[in-house]
């Protein structure tokens, strides 16, 4: 009797180690699958594909050919756009704005009146729900001047705010403030809203059209300081016409990102510019050769890179 109980006692301690031992490993398999599917960060995963939720403030130079549009996401998925290129029968913007994640622009700003910066402003205003509309009181001659104003007349729930030196503004922790002009100009480039984004560490300056005599101006009526930024959206499209030596050893960049299209017309940019950025030791990056270029902030190191 004494044996048989013993060899049930065996069989029962068994059992019962085998059963601990499936649970454990049960409970391993469950544990390593909610870490790499939810816990575990990827060290390969690349910028674009992080959250924008996370903390990142991304920068998008948006490739519209011979034209400005740069889309500002915000954490938590606030968009800031800054002009809209050029007008074109297809749904190139409107299909670039889908494609990072835009379903509504907090801030829209459009620098001045030219075609090539707010061709498409109508049909995003339409498209596309907007809360501001940041702009100079400056009248435009082009057909899509005409429209935005049309547009802007129908969505009475849009504030339309003056875009003049002083004016500043904060969108999830990014703080924009415009620099310029303080006075308009007759010549519409000269009139272009200037604006400055700081983000953390980080800045960067937007300086749609303006030209030397902004440039001039700028660096009369603001302090070092004021104008250093980690990044320049550079003037006109490169010109000959913007883009002093002067001015960007002031503003110190580590890059310059210019908005042109391929093969265009004009010559943008001009070999004068280029090499001054180069002389200065400024990264270029180029929406004619890169296509869409992206730049993330952290507000403490700014990583970049073109769009696949």
């Amino acid at each position: 009797m004494i044996v048989i109980s013993n060899a049930q006692n065996k069989r029962k301690i068994i059992k019962r180690c085998v059963i601990a031992a499936v649970c454990i490993l049960l409970l391993t398999a469950v544990a390593l699958t909610v870490y790499f599917l939810f816990l575990r960060s990827d060290p390969e995963k690349k910028p674009d594909e992080r959250t924008d939720a996370g903390g990142v403030l991304t920068v998008r130079a948006l490739d519209v050919g011979q034209g400005d549009s740069i889309l500002i996401t915000a954490p938590g998925g606030k968009n800031i756009l800054i002009d809209t290129g050029l007008y074109f029968p297809d749904n190139t913007i409107k299909n670039l704005l889908i494609r990072y994640g835009v379903d509504e622009i907090e801030y829209m700003v459009l620098t001045h009146p030219h075609g090539d910066h707010i061709g498409n402003a109508a049909r995003i205003l339409r498209e596309f729900k907007t809360k501001n509309v940041i702009m100079i009181d400056m009248i435009g001659a082009s057909y899509s001047y005409k429209e935005l104003l049309d547009e802007l007349e129908k969505q009475t729930d849009i504030n339309v705010i003056e875009g003049k030196a002083g004016l500043c503004f904060e969108v999830s922790g990014a703080e924009f403030r415009v620099l310029s002009p303080k006075v308009l100009a007759e010549d519409l480039n000269e009139s272009s809203i200037v604006m400055r984004m700081t983000y953390g560490k980080n800045s960067m300056l937007f300086m749609a059209d303006a030209g030397e005599p902004t440039e001039e101006w700028l660096m009369r009526n603001y302090t070092a300081s004021e104008l250093r930024s980690d990044v320049i959206k550079i003037g006109h499209h490169g010109s000959t016409y913007s883009s002093t030596r002067s001015f960007l050893r002031m503003v110190a960049p580590e890059y310059a990102v210019i908005s042109c299209g391929k093969d265009n017309d004009y010559g943008h940019p001009h070999s004068r510019v280029t090499n001054t950025l180069i002389s200065l030791g400024i990264k270029i990056l180029r929406t004619d050769m890169d296509g869409t270029v992206s730049f993330y902030f952290y507000g403490d190191k700014i990583v970049t890179e073109p769009a696949r």
